[in-house]
């Protein structure tokens, strides 16, 4: 009987959770995206597909460049290391060169406040790698750029926000124990407040506050 009800309970909360996910979605209008590979970012009638890599390779003798940014969650270097390995493989391309790290200054620097109380943060920069890719031929036809743009947010995420509400133990050292969440959770208490809600929604909150500025 027991588990009668909790699986109708469940049944339950999963309609409400598709009804709910479902009434929110609005309608988009073809001017509310920019379509590709319009110049102008309006919609072809003739097109059926985008084309992709191999397609660009076999259109051109220089090397096709690729540039990619990473979005929530993703804090570690090398984040595209695999994907541009599957790329490659499929296009039969092996490494060629890893350049350099550039890390890139900002241009401006910034302090954080509670209140009239200042609170020091460690502010990495932002980091920009290059790999080449080559044909059976030694030739460079594929060029990868790899923008981390994490650093800055991780770092405030972690001082202001992991530190406090997630089992982190590695790199708080700067911060207060006031406060701190030492509390017992179980697998899946834990898992919603680490993974889900420290490690990823609070990425969409720093930069939706006036945090998001810098």
């Amino acid at each position: 009987m027991l588990h009668r009800q909790a699986l109708r309970l469940c049944r339950g909360l999963l309609c409400v959770l598709v009804f709910g996910c479902t009434s929110c979605q609005a309608k988009l209008n073809d001017n509310d995206i920019r379509w590709v590979p319009g110049i102008e970012g309006k919609k072809l009638g003739s097109l059926t597909r985008v084309e992709g890599i191999r397609q660009a390779l076999s259109q051109s003798d220089k090397p096709v460049r690729m540039f990619v940014v990473h979005g929530m969650i993703t804090k570690d270097a090398n984040y595209s290391e695999d994907f541009q390995g599957a790329i490659a493989k499929t296009l039969g391309l092996v490494r060629g060169k890893q350049y350099p790290v550039q890390y890139i200054n900002r241009g401006y620097d910034f302090e954080v406040f509670s209140g009239p109380q200042g609170y020091a943060t460690h502010k990495p920069s932002s980091e920009l790698r290059k790999t080449s890719w080559v044909d059976a031929t030694n030739n460079v036809r594929l060029v990868v750029y790899e923008l981390l743009w994490a650093p800055l947010r991780d770092s405030l995420k972690r001082q202001f926000l992991s530190c406090y509400e997630s089992r982190l133990e590695n790199g708080c050292e700067n911060v207060t124990s006031t406060n701190r969440a030492v509390d017992g959770r179980s697998l899946i208490n834990g898992w919603l407040k680490d993974d889900i809600m420290v490690n990823g929604f609070a990425d969409a909150m720093l930069v939706l506050s006036p945090m998001g500025n810098v």
